[in-house]
């Protein structure tokens, strides 16, 4: 009897494997510590593109750390006790080592955690989240903006993008939930409580048309910050209210919706007021960015030209404003110098 309790209480181990895929990045012990543990033995040592045969381990919560080889003083990342890794019983999980793609990374690494098709990127436990914010409430006046503890923006006016670009320029805060508040010129305040992710950032946007009698609110959208090394990556958010649903076109730099009497397709059509696209993968080169009233090509609200590099990430708002070189706002991350 004491045996079949035994067989009934065991469970199942978890198979682990582990993979170097940071390039640049020297080989590194790897360690999966249960809470509290010290650094005693790695379960293994990799170098770059050497991957672990097959570990088993018991079912539970497990850190993650990794360390120059044979010197644990030296810690490259560090999942942190406060993220621990669900190592859940009868899983086949893979563990990658990669360069570090989120905000704010001083670690050269995190790690990707692969089980079946779900797929989850934990970041080095220092890592902080960072806002950026746009002002694109016609009719307000300069605000100030901040998340708690941050530093934020002040006397930001109409159509201005801040913090700059450049991932370095984010307003960082603690990963946690943030009241994100807005302090109008008459001391009035506006607030929403977003959730910022270690390593993630978000665009923060005040919106309204406030001119004409609208109400300004608070509009966040969640950013991708991974490069990709062979295009350029885009993302549209439609600001301008008083534009109604539109079409939006990328041309070839000097040309028309209508070249040689053929109508080019928009890479968004009927878009709506308030939404944001997907991150779109666009090729490098010169462009021309329209806007056009929905499924009206004559009728164009924007058009102006844009420079996309391989690995730039692209963030495109379009605003009501009445100086038409302001109707399209650039919260872009080029790429670093």
């Amino acid at each position: 009897d004491d045996d079949e309790d035994a067989d009934e209480d065991a469970r199942d181990p978890v198979r682990v494997r582990a993979v170097h895929m940071a390039g640049g990045v020297d080989a590194v012990d790897v360690f999966l510590t249960e809470y509290g543990a010290s650094l005693d033995e790695p379960v293994g040592t990799l170098s770059f593109t050497e991957g672990s045969g097959a570990i088993e381990l018991e079912p539970g919560l497990f850190r993650i750390r990794l360390t120059e080889p044979g010197n644990t003083e030296n810690i490259l990342y560090d999942s942190g006790d406060d993220t621990l890794v669900n190592l859940a019983e009868g899983h086949d999980l893979l563990f990658a080592v990669v360069g570090n793609t989120g905000v704010d990374a001083d670690s050269p690494v995190s790690v990707v955690r692969v089980d079946g098709s779900k797929v989850d990127e934990y970041f080095h436990k220092e890592q902080r989240g960072g806002f950026q914010y746009v002002h694109n409430a016609r009719g307000l006046g300069p605000v100030d903006i901040s998340a708690q503890g941050g530093k934020g923006a002040d006397d930001l006016e109409y159509t201005q993008v801040q913090p700059g670009a450049g991932i370095g320029d984010y307003d960082f805060s603690i990963r946690s939930a943030r009241d994100v508040i807005v302090t109008k010129d008459n001391d009035d305040e506006l607030k929403r409580n977003l959730k910022i992710n270690r390593g993630r950032s978000r665009t923060v946007m005040l919106l309204g048309d406030v001119q004409n009698g609208g109400e300004e609110e608070i509009l966040s959208f969640r950013n991708e910050d991974r490069r990709v090394s062979t295009n350029a990556r885009l993302r549209v958010v439609h600001g301008a209210e008083a534009m109604g649903d539109v079409d939006v076109y990328l041309l070839p730099g000097g040309t028309d919706i209508a070249e040689e009497g053929v109508l080019t397709d928009p890479i968004l059509s009927g878009f709506g007021f308030r939404k944001g696209s997907a991150y779109l993968p666009i090729p490098e080169g010169n462009y021309e960015f329209v806007v056009t009233e929905a499924g009206a090509p004559s009728n164009t609200a924007i058009e102006q030209s844009l420079e996309l590099d391989a690995g730039g990430i692209y963030r495109i708002i379009t605003s009501d404003s009445d100086d038409e070189s302001n109707r399209l706002l650039l919260g872009d991350n080029p790429l670093p110098e």
